[in-house]
């Protein structure tokens, strides 16, 4: 079967999917709509609906989330013509650890489990660029996969002219952010450095992420070419965030818990304990695990009566000769405190 037919065949069973299976979904979303635009979809619930749509899904992402787009509006009078759905998928049976995404992957759709290192400012990214014809002023519109150059018409249609102008406030635009993430320490062996993957977000997904952040990204493969060095370098066009730990502060404490802490509290050896506890693996250090379980508790901004302001953060530097444990501590801490990101200098 050849592409187009694929596609006309995935189009269909979108549209029986959407109409049945997921047809509160499809309405509940509608009613939100536009203060949510992106449907989730439960990729086993596709899976147990049509194996072969599911498998498709996997090895030609684009094609098929395309035609997921388009069939939710095919199947619903509500849908307006400028409404736009994002269809997301989640719980993919296979997650493959970001050190295994190598090329035979690109092109796939992927989930990998991962830390957020660093996330970096929101841009527009043009979408829908908007040209106008030099000769005959005939405004063209030119659909745009790529942040990185615009793709202008070939020809235009009224004149057969080549020359165009880009028409930017009137082209259609999207917010498009970069992360980085690297992959849990759990994941390593020995000395092994964490890999780290390139993110796209972009529209609803963007302002998602935070430095920190245990997430499993689901998305699909994609590679591009350094202008500089002419490489190319794998990331993930994200599709969909699934969180892996609960927020710090959304923490619910119970009543047993807390009557736990305040026993604690009240025990005369509790500063032992706590300096004992940290790395427990590793022997001696206490001067470097007291210091490391200070700053994990954390302290309170000071005012002196002069002005100056104390903060109640701190800054450790260890050093020591190769193989005393230095590492193996700061690995250790970083599976304790919210949000943290173990790096290296090399």
């Amino acid at each position: 079967m050849n592409s187009t037919n694929k596609t006309k065949t995935s189009l269909a069973k979108f549209e029986e999917f959407f109409s049945t299976i997921y047809k509160d979904d499809v309405f509940e979303i509608l009613e939100k709509y536009p203060d949510e635009r992106s449907l989730t979809v439960n990729y086993e619930d596709l899976e147990m609906f049509d194996p072969d749509l599911a498998d498709l899904l996997i090895t030609k992402p684009d094609e098929v989330i395309a035609a997921s787009q388009k069939a939710i509006k095919n199947i619903d009078p509500l849908m307006k013509e400028d409404m736009e759905l994002n269809i997301r998928f989640e719980n993919l049976t296979n997650n493959i650890p970001l050190s295994d995404l190598l090329s035979k992957y690109i092109g796939n759709f992927v989930s990998a489990d991962g830390i957020i290192r660093k996330t970096d400012e929101i841009r527009p990214r043009i979408e829908t660029a908007k040209f106008e014809c030099r000769s005959c002023m005939r405004i063209h519109e030119v659909e745009q996969h790529s942040g990185n150059h615009i793709t202008d018409p070939s020809l235009c249609s009224e004149c057969g002219g080549r020359s165009f102008r880009l028409l930017q406030e009137e082209s259609i635009y999207i917010d498009t952010q970069n992360a980085r993430m690297q992959e849990p320490l759990e994941n390593l062996s020995g000395g092994t450095e964490p890999k780290q993957m390139l993110l796209v977000l972009e529209d609803d997904l963007v302002d998602e992420l935070n430095p920190g952040d245990k997430v499993r990204i689901t998305g699909t493969l994609k590679t591009f070419r350094e202008e500089r060095s002419g490489k190319f370098k794998n990331y993930i066009y994200v599709n969909h965030i699934e969180p892996l730990e609960q927020e710090f502060e959304e923490l619910e404490l119970s009543e047993e818990d807390e009557e736990r802490i305040l026993e604690l509290s009240r025990d005369p050896h509790i500063h032992d304990k706590i300096i004992n506890s940290t790395a427990p693996s590793i022997k001696g250090h206490r001067d470097v695990k007291e210091a490391i379980a200070l700053q994990l508790f954390g302290g309170t901004v000071q005012q002196l009566e002069d002005g100056t302001r104390l903060r109640g953060d701190l800054h450790i530097l260890i050093v020591g000769d190769p193989g005393i444990g230095k590492s193996q501590i700061l690995k250790y801490v970083s599976k304790l405190a919210p949000r943290s990101v173990y790096t290296s200098g090399k």
